[in-house]
């Protein structure tokens, strides 16, 4: 055999290799499923009565959405996806599976021999493009816009949940960190952005894409940063990472000796006042000071953090690069030499009487059913009753055990001598003329947390001596 005819038979062999894993990963999935939900029609009439509520209601629905004319393990695997939105707490979007049920029939079907058997076997982009050109051929006219933006997100979500399935790296290496469907993410309790995802292949430069996944790993074990923080900390690396893209640098180390260094990292702030804002009221416009100097700040702290664990880092990455840190890569800039961001006047931020009068007074259309004229979401009329009875902030508040607030007799009042600070009425009662003085509310646990809500006063906070029914006296409860 020439050396020609071994380099032709590599690439086969790979795929061949590669075929044969996702053939066991699918496997592997469709022998978790559970039996009731091994189907290829999702309707009323197949679907367990456990998991029938996870399905929207629509005409998809009732129509019954079937996977019959995809391949075998296509099936298996949106079968498996579907049951894990479940799993994870979710609803079943039938409208935008029925959609993508029927298109990917459409592009097996043009494609023939050629097409994949499984639904990794193209990225999400490619699948769009064929299923664009799929509806062109046969009503020669594009899809629009609001169907591929619905099949965009359903495939790539199922994308998602199959790569975390079956990716066999450890749990840090992954581009995409979602703790809402990957429970090993270390995360607080009732964390806000459970559901935001990280997403490191944003960050083009290998070295740069693994030391920061090793640092976010390092910082979320240790309790150095939360959850949250680590998407400015991710944000600030994909922005070094295009300021890098131009410039001539040598690994880690940025430069070979401290003032070629400082000459490159004092070029980064006139890189970050140069960018203009994507979103919100400034978009256009250059972006603030403290924007310059948060991104500043972070990619400092995250090349300190990498100097301080340089050992365990070039270990950890097997590359020896971040061996070659030193003293000039802890600190990057002097005092000064950042923007300072402009103090905002704090009487701006300060709600009038008269104001803060009305919001309460209209406070109970947020939390009154759809069909009356409100918005149907009595979780956050509480959040904010007890924000403004509390003056906590609205992280702090969201970050709180689930408590059962419910109707019940009244209480005798306590002795003078144990008497404790009465509750806010206005963390108990809905403010509006109509409704009754105390109503029965019912706060829903956390799908995260284990074992049954913690019943009691929310402690540390004065004023919430009774905010809470317990077991023993709430008639609720022993129901």
């Amino acid at each position: 055999m020439t050396s020609r005819d071994t380099d032709d038979a590599l690439p086969a062999a790979l795929e061949t290799a590669r075929g044969r894993r996702q053939g066991q990963a699918a496997d592997r999935l469709w022998a978790a499923l559970p039996a009731g939900m091994r189907l290829s029609r999702f309707h009323a009439s197949t679907v367990p009565d456990q998991y029938r509520n996870a399905f929207v209601d629509s005409s998809s629905w009732r129509a019954g959405i079937d996977l019959s004319g995809l391949p075998a393990r296509m099936q298996r695997e949106l079968s498996w996806c579907v049951f894990r939105i479940i799993e994870l707490g979710g609803k079943v979007p039938t409208p935008a599976l029925g959609m993508l049920a029927r298109r990917l029939g459409e592009v097996i079907a043009d494609l023939g021999a050629e097409a994949p058997s499984s639904l990794t076997g193209l990225a999400a982009e490619t699948w769009l493009r064929e299923i664009s050109l799929a509806v062109h051929r046969r009503t020669g006219q594009l899809p629009g816009t609001w169907s591929i933006r619905h099949i965009r997100g359903m495939l790539q979500r199922f994308l998602s949940l199959l790569a975390a399935a079956t990716d066999s790296r450890p749990r840090w290496q992954r581009e995409v960190w979602k703790p809402a469907e990957d429970a090993r993410i270390p995360v607080r309790k009732h964390e806000p952005r459970l559901n935001d995802a990280l997403n490191f292949g944003r960050i083009t430069v290998p070295w740069l894409r693994s030391g920061m996944q090793w640092h976010c790993k390092a910082a979320l074990e240790t309790g150095t940063l939360t959850w949250t923080s680590l998407h400015h900390r991710v944000e600030a690396a994909v922005v070094f990472d295009a300021f890098l893209a131009a410039r001539q640098t040598c690994g880690p180390q940025l430069a070979g000796d401290p003032a070629q260094l400082r000459v490159l990292m004092l070029e980064f702030p006139g890189h970050l006042k140069a960018m203009r804002a994507t979103r919100g009221r400034t978009i256009g416009q250059p972006v603030s000071a403290a924007h310059v100097k948060q991104t500043a700040v972070a990619v400092e702290q995250f090349y300190r953090f990498m100097h301080d664990n340089k050992d365990a880092a070039a270990a950890a990455l097997a590359k020896p690069g971040w061996l070659r840190l030193g003293p000039q890569h802890t600190v990057f800039f002097r005092r000064g030499e950042l923007p300072r961001p402009r103090l905002a006047d704090p009487d701006a931020d300060i709600i009038g009487d008269t104001a803060m009068s009305k919001i309460m007074a209209a406070l109970g259309a947020l939390g009154d059913p759809a069909g009356q004229g409100g918005f149907g979401d009595e979780q956050g009329m509480r959040i904010m009753m007890l924000q403004a009875r509390l003056g906590r902030r609205i992280n702090e508040i969201c970050l709180l055990d689930a408590i059962r607030f419910c109707r019940s007799p009244p209480r005798a009042p306590p002795h003078p001598a144990i008497r404790g600070p009465s509750p806010p009425s206005s963390a108990t009662s809905r403010p509006r003329s109509t409704a009754r003085p105390t109503q029965s509310w019912s706060t829903p646990k956390s799908p995260r947390s284990s074992g049954p809500s913690r019943s009691g006063p929310i402690s540390g906070w004065p004023g919430t001596r009774r905010l809470a029914c317990t077991p023993s006296t709430c008639s609720w409860h022993q129901r």
